[in-house]
């Protein structure tokens, strides 16, 4: 499967998962489950972000050894791409 288009399923399912848990719970009032459906909503957030950044590390790795680089140095695990995916 061609990368652009894997990346672009990941968000659109990461998205649909937002709206549907949102909309799922718009009636929802009470300030104390509200924050709990927020601080879970945090955490989903975070998981998709770690994903996302393990899926191009992977990538980045499997393109550096395929193309038989393998004395050039290679991103770092600590490197954060999120601000350039999550502004």
């Amino acid at each position: 499967m061609f990368r652009g288009v894997e990346m672009t399923d990941h968000r659109t399912y990461a998205l649909r998962r937002v709206r549907d848990a949102f909309r799922e719970n718009r009636t929802v009032e009470d300030p104390k489950v509200v924050e709990e459906l927020l601080n879970k909503a945090r955490d989903s957030l975070a998981l998709i972000q770690r994903q996302l950044q393990m899926h191009i590390y992977e990538h980045l790795l499997r393109s550096h050894l395929s193309a038989g680089m393998s004395s050039a140095p290679l991103m770092t695990a600590d490197a954060s791409l999120s601000h350039t995916l999550f502004p």
